[in-house]
C-alpha cells in the first residue's frame, strides 16, 4: 500500500462508515488503505477533538494544505535548495539552514522539499 490523499468522495465514504459504526481498522480493510491514513483523517476532519468527523471540514483543511504547500516553493527558494540537495544534504538540514538564515522567516518545511 502506497499513500495517497484522499478524495472527497472517498471522504463521503468514511463518514458513511463511521455512521455504521464501523471501526478505523475495519474502514481501512474495507476501502484497501492504511489504518494510519484512516486515523489521521479522522483526526484532521474533526473541527475539535470530541467532534464528529465531517468529510466537509476535511476537505477543506486538505485544500488548504495544499494550498499552502504550493505557495511555499517558489523559485527563489528552490535557487537556494537545489545545490543542497545536490551536496547531499537532507530536507531536515536544508529547511533547518534556510530557517535559521532567515531568522526563522523562512516559510519551507522538509515535508515540502519532499513533495
Amino acid at each position: 500500500m502506497t499513500y495517497t490523499q484522499l478524495t472527497q468522495g472517498e471522504r463521503y465514504r468514511v463518514a458513511g462508515l463511521l455512521e455504521t459504526q464501523h471501526a478505523a481498522a475495519t474502514i481501512a480493510k474495507l476501502m484497501n488503505l492504511s489504518p494510519t491514513t484512516i486515523r489521521a483523517e479522522l483526526r484532521r476532519g474533526r473541527s475539535t477533538p470530541m467532534a464528529a468527523y465531517c468529510p466537509d471540514t476535511a476537505q477543506l483543511r486538505a485544500l488548504a494544505r495544499k494550498a499552502n504547500n504550493a505557495q511555499r516553493l517558489d523559485d527563489a527558494l528552490w535557487q537556494q535548495v537545489r545545490p543542497l540537495l545536490a551536496e547531499q544534504w537532507s530536507p531536515e538540514q536544508i529547511a533547518g539552514r534556510l530557517t535559521a538564515e532567515q531568522g526563522g522567516k523562512a516559510q519551507l518545511s522538509h515535508v515540502s522539499i519532499y513533495h
